[in-house]
């Protein structure tokens, strides 16, 4: 959680977006053998009136790129100016859910004991003991 309220007194909390959106293009190339579902990668819906080839685009819109800023070398998400409004979607949504099992008290743990705010939470509702990366930073 943010430590300082801005001007009108509401909490804001920065998203890593890059990391969201290099963690939704990985669970892109995940395929699932057969009807079974696979957890983590990103199962659509077969109903044109939900998912349709718009849809498709705006969530694959953007492409890593590598750009000269200040004379370094630095990877940036580009949409070349096609729309992405799902994909945005998509990283907000990513963000709540990682947001749930944020830590809220200052120095508080995680289910598996780790200390908060370290980038990395066991998943609890699976209980699996894996890390799962965190997309909330601390402001």
């Amino acid at each position: 959680m943010p430590r300082k309220r801005n001007k009108n007194g509401v909490y804001l909390t920065e998203i890593g977006t890059d990391t969201a959106k290099e963690q939704i293009y990985n669970r892109f190339t995940l395929t699932p053998e057969g009807d079974e579902p696979l957890p983590g990668a990103v199962h659509f819906p077969n109903n044109p009136d939900i998912f349709d080839l718009t849809e498709a685009q705006q969530l694959t819109a953007e492409e890593q790129v590598e750009k000269w800023v200040d004379g370094r070398k630095k990877i940036l998400w580009d949409s070349k100016k096609r729309r992405n409004e799902a994909l945005d979607c998509f990283v907000y949504a990513l963000a709540a859910l990682a947001y749930q099992y944020f830590p809220l008290a200052a120095g508080s743990q995680c289910a598996a004991g780790e200390p908060a705010g370290r980038g990395w939470c066991s998943n609890q509702q699976e209980n699996t003991g894996r890390l799962r990366p965190c997309l909330i930073r601390r402001g």
